[in-house]
């Protein structure tokens, strides 16, 4: 979420992670799409962090590195929804996980 310009998204996807960076500025998705462009199985999507265009459990786990903290509560806590049964999130990266599983659950 907030994928700016692909600098992290980048990283899970030499992990050979399905990517899905969402990014609200064209012009920074532009940026984005470009940097992913050698991975496949990533995409970028421009759209709304607060209600982003994603599925519900479509994705395994959500990392934001810069937006978290500057969004309401209530926005956090719907992109649970999103995740696929025991996937989580990160609000900052300390290091750089290699799966799912090394998201923590969502507190309730």
């Amino acid at each position: 979420m907030g994928s700016g310009t692909g600098i992290v998204a980048e990283h899970f996807a030499r992990l050979r992670h399905e990517v899905i960076a969402i990014e609200t500025a064209e012009s920074r998705a532009e940026i984005a799409r470009r940097r992913l462009a050698p991975y496949p199985s990533s995409r970028v999507v421009v759209g709304d962090v607060l209600n982003p265009p994603l599925e519900v459990c479509e994705v395994d786990a959500i990392v934001s590195r810069n937006l978290m903290w500057l969004l309401p509560d209530p926005t956090v806590q719907g992109w649970r929804n999103l995740m696929a049964p025991g996937g989580g999130w990160r609000r900052s990266m300390p290091r750089v996980a290699c799966n799912a599983t090394d998201f923590p659950p969502a507190a309730a």
